[in-house]
């Protein structure tokens, strides 16, 4: 399977633009930085009002599930949130203030990465609680400080696993799972309550699908630019001098970086 099937939206980053589809973003105080992971990435300054909004892409848990990914720089920093955690993907629409993903730090200092999926009260998501405790995916005293970390998120059912850097590391069996989910905002919890959670450093290669990642798609994307991976062709580092033309054979093109 390509990665490519059911890919609802792909920002490159470069600029705000959906590569896949047409959920444009609209950048409100992010600013677009040469230091992404590939080229060019988004650059959250800290502020609470910090985000990305793009219309309503929607997803179903119940129907084929949904995949998220992206690269994400100094995973702990944020803004105006309990234990400086961050909202990557989040659900406001109608009033409603789910996190569908969620990761940064715990609360009072806990240092330790957690997630939660949906759920109630924005402050405290029924999937971040499992069995009365916090899903802990990394419990190192300071992971993912300065330094590129891939993140990713699978869902379907009631059943949710978490990607870091390619490799699952938690898998978490909730019943309180909503069935659809609108992703309307990137990198902000809500326009609605004041901890806004809102990411305070830089994001790269963010995408989402309408079904659920295999572990070897995940680990794909974490070691190729999805770019790479759904534009097609073969790239060839040509001699200089030479007459690139004659060197192409039927079922190559170039390929931009």
């Amino acid at each position: 399977m390509s990665i490519s099937t059911d890919l609802l939206a792909y920002y490159r980053c470069a600029n705000a633009n959906d590569e896949q589809d047409t959920y444009n973003a609209t950048l409100s105080g992010v600013t677009i930085t040469a230091n992404g992971k590939y080229g060019d990435g988004w650059l959250y300054t800290g502020s609470v009002n910090d985000v990305a909004t793009t219309s309503n892409i929607t997803v179903n848990t119940a129907a084929s599930g949904y995949s998220a990914s992206c690269w994400v720089y100094n995973i702990n920093n944020g803004a105006a949130g309990a234990g400086n955690a961050t909202s990557f993907l989040t659900d406001d629409t109608g009033g409603s203030q789910f996190m569908p993903f969620y990761l940064g730090y715990g609360f009072s200092g806990a240092k330790k990465v957690f997630a939660g999926v949906g759920g109630g009260a924005v402050w405290q998501p029924a999937n971040l609680i499992v069995g009365g405790t916090q899903l802990i995916i990394d419990g190192s005293a300071a992971p993912y400080v300065n330094a590129w970390t891939h993140i990713c998120i699978t869902a379907i059912g009631n059943t949710v696993t978490y990607y870091i850097n390619g490799v699952a590391t938690a898998t978490a069996v909730n019943a309180a799972l909503s069935n659809t989910f609108n992703f309307s905002r990137i990198g902000n919890l809500t326009s609605g309550w004041s901890g806004k959670h809102t990411f305070g450093d830089r994001m790269d290669e963010i995408a989402i699908w309408g079904r659920v990642l295999s572990a070897s798609e995940v680990t794909e994307i974490y070691n190729n630019e999805i770019h790479t991976l759904i534009s097609g062709g073969t790239v060839i580092l040509l001699p200089q001098g030479t007459n690139s033309q004659s060197l192409f054979t039927q079922g190559y093109a170039l390929q931009a970086s």
